[in-house]
């Protein structure tokens, strides 16, 4: 009976497929994957693309909230578009800087990144929060500081992807403006990932301590039960 309800009831598409944010979303996807079509032979059109996604990464979550259309698959979206949009970005620059210490180096970066939001942001589901950016007082203050503080936040994702993309554009030119931006970006990217090693301890801290409020539960559980039946 289910199935044939399936079948006869009528194909309805969600709105929230269709929300402001998220429509920003699928735009940011395509201007990446113009940007990356021509990341090796037209740098000024991966600039440029790759710019204004980052650029509309920055407006999404306002206009969710402007216009009261947050939602849990708009969060998703965001979060993998910027983990794919670094990744692929240091993809290419392990292809231009091939010097082996320096490929390591893009290897734990890139890993880095998306291993620890995958794991902040799974956290944040189990420990039932509203929100990855919804940070408990009793974590790390640097965390508190980072996503609480919207500037801090974004001054940091600015300086870390401006510092990958005058990398980038190091390879195209020799202009001083592109080495002093990536001068000027270095502290900001280094504190970038230093915050991504400290939410992938956070998030291994939060989950331990979930395992262990379920072993103290279990055993309550079983000491109970053990009581139970001595007394019967």
């Amino acid at each position: 009976p289910f199935l044939n309800h399936l079948s006869t009831a009528p194909i309805m598409v969600s709105p929230v497929y269709f929300y402001y944010a998220n429509l920003i979303g699928y735009t940011r996807v395509l201007l990446l994957a113009t940007a990356f079509y021509n990341c090796y032979e037209d740098p000024m059109t991966f600039f440029l693309c790759y710019g204004i996604s980052e650029v509309l990464d920055a407006l999404d979550g306002h206009v969710a909230r402007a216009y009261g259309q947050t939602s849990k698959f708009g969060a998703v979206l965001d979060m993998l578009t910027d983990r794919a949009a670094t990744m692929m970005l240091m993809i290419v620059l392990s292809h231009f800087y091939t010097t082996r210490w320096i490929t390591y180096c893009f290897l734990f970066l890139v890993t880095l990144d998306i291993v620890s939001h995958w794991a902040h942001m799974y956290s944040s589901m189990t420990r039932g929060l509203s929100s990855h950016k919804t940070i408990p007082v009793d974590n790390y203050q640097i965390l508190q500081i980072y996503y609480n503080n919207r500037r801090v936040m974004g001054l940091l994702c600015v300086g870390n992807e401006g510092f990958w993309l005058a990398l980038y554009l190091l390879q195209f030119t020799a202009h001083p403006l592109a080495s002093l931006f990536m001068f000027v970006t270095a502290p900001l990217a280094a504190i970038k990932n230093f915050i991504n090693l400290v939410q992938l301890a956070q998030a291994g801290k939060d989950l331990v301590a979930l395992d262990d409020l379920a072993r103290l539960e279990k055993k309550e559980e079983q000491r109970i039960s053990k009581g139970t039946k001595l007394k019967r």
